[in-house]
């Protein structure tokens, strides 16, 4: 999560790769991968993972993520709500 939140979104995504890989369950290891993916434009990529993040947590959406994860900083909560729209997150 602060990888994406400080734009590294690069190294977020490699690192959420791993998490995901390591436990697949954890469905908050998803958010930050395809929040980077989303920045990325790796659109193809994120598809799977969303996919995936909505069979464990139906009822996520970029709206959800909001109210779910107050971040201190409004730019911080837009730029990641930014990314999970530009992956494919539903809004709400």
């Amino acid at each position: 999560m602060a990888h994406v939140i400080k734009g590294d979104y690069e190294e977020a995504a490699s690192i959420g790769r791993r998490v995901v890989m390591a436990n697949p369950e954890f469905v908050n290891g998803y958010k930050p991968l395809i929040a980077a993916l989303g920045h990325l434009g790796w659109i193809e990529e994120a598809a799977p993972y969303v996919k995936k993040l909505l069979d464990i947590e139906p009822n996520f959406t970029v709206q959800l993520f909001a109210t779910a994860y107050p971040l201190k900083k409004e730019f911080d909560r837009q730029r990641y709500m930014d990314g999970l729209r530009l992956a494919g997150v539903p809004e709400g």
